[in-house]
């Protein structure tokens, strides 16, 4: 009697672990896509930047981090079609023969051009697009001495 029950229980536990790798195995795909709601799609970074239009000319100035206090900053405005310019700012390392502290650095850059005082301004960090949060700074007052104060 008691082989008989022991072969029933060893039957029905086969018959299950069958079912289930049938449903793994057969019913679902082995790599499954991902659908619409599983792909994240990643915020472009933000720059925030002073600006000012004064005179008919825009002034952009800011402030980036760099990975050491020797890499240098360069700003400069370049135009995308009649209605928007790009600010293009490059940060390049030191020499690699130049020994420098791997210290987080604050560089400001600052950047002048002649345009309508409707042009869209797009920035980019060596080649890489970043939204820009602008803060305006009013005509007559020094960009330069203008404090931007973020809470958050």
């Amino acid at each position: 009697m008691k082989n008989k029950i022991i072969a029933i229980v060893i039957l029905v536990v086969l018959l299950v672990v069958s079912i289930y790798g049938y449903e793994m195995i057969f019913k679902k795909p082995l790599v499954e896509s991902p659908t619409q709601q599983d792909i994240v799609e990643v915020p472009m970074p933000t720059l925030d930047v002073k600006t000012q239009y004064q005179n008919g000319t825009h002034t952009v100035a800011g402030t980036i981090q760099t990975p050491t206090p020797c890499h240098t900053v360069a700003a400069q405005a370049e135009p995308m079609g009649t209605s928007t310019y790009a600010i293009n700012i490059s940060v390049a390392a030191p020499a690699s023969d130049v020994m420098c502290a791997q210290v987080i650095s604050d560089k400001k850059f600052k950047v002048s051009f002649k345009a309508p005082q409707d042009v869209e301004m797009k920035a980019f960090i060596n080649g890489e697009e970043y939204k820009i949060n602008p803060f305006e700074v009013p005509a007559g007052q020094n960009i330069d001495l203008f404090d931007i104060s973020i809470k958050g």
